[in-house]
């Protein structure tokens, strides 16, 4: 158990330092297969802070929720779809692995997850002094912003390291492909997300772990948005 613990720290290190470090690892070896385990254990723990702190705002119970749901929703995005971003991106001419693929999307996830991580102490300070809800809520959405936009960056730069000997055109290819997916895992991690809701949970609202389907999710935000001017 230490030992895997220690694992963890050497992994979240290695994320922060060289993320692309096992992009040559073409099939499941026993240490990669460690390191990988390594990294989405330490992603879910960290996903599972994250959602702690933001259900916190609602009520202890709103916080155990959202931990179980916030690693849910971005483990059930990843496995809805990376089947067609692994085809998209063979299709464009990439000679990458399943194993390549499936190890950058987790050091990506992975060190979203450690931003979130490293944002959840000051949130739950907020939290703490009593700070407006609506506040906390745009806090919130922008460390997932930020924590997000640090993963797909590392995603992207890993999948380019694995073709550096193709041609300009054939990265656009990649590029393209890449840029399509992050818009279809935007679109399927909210449609999910509106599934599992709520996750912040507005502090004069009765706790639920879900609320029923009232609409779809896109439909639902444009009339918050509409309501808001």
């Amino acid at each position: 158990m230490v030992n895997f613990f220690n694992n963890i720290a050497q992994v979240s290190s290695s994320l922060l330092r060289n993320p692309n470090q096992y992009q040559q690892v073409k099939s499941f070896t026993p240490s990669r297969v460690q390191s990988l385990s390594a990294t989405l254990v330490l992603a879910t723990l960290l996903l599972m802070l994250f959602g702690f702190v933001i259900g916190w705002m609602h009520s202890p119970a709103q916080a155990l929720s959202a931990s179980l749901k916030l690693p849910a929703l971005y483990l059930l995005t990843t496995l809805v779809t990376i089947t067609i971003f692994h085809i998209g991106l063979i299709y464009m001419g990439s000679k990458h692995s399943l194993t390549q693929l499936i190890t950058g999307i987790a050091n990506a996830i992975g060190l979203a997850s450690m931003m979130l991580g490293a944002f959840a102490p000051v949130i739950f300070f907020l939290v703490l002094i009593g700070i407006e809800y609506r506040t906390l809520l745009l806090i919130s959405i922008g460390s997932l912003a930020v924590g997000s936009f640090v993963g797909l960056k590392t995603l992207m730069n890993y999948l380019a390291s694995l073709n550096p000997e193709m041609p300009e055109a054939g990265r656009r290819g990649l590029r393209l492909a890449t840029v399509g997916w992050i818009f279809l895992f935007g679109f399927v991690g909210f449609q999910l997300s509106w599934v599992l809701r709520p996750f912040f949970g507005d502090p004069d609202s009765a706790f639920q772990w879900f609320r029923g389907p009232a609409s779809d999710a896109g439909a639902s935000a444009i009339r918050a948005i509409l309501g808001s001017l």
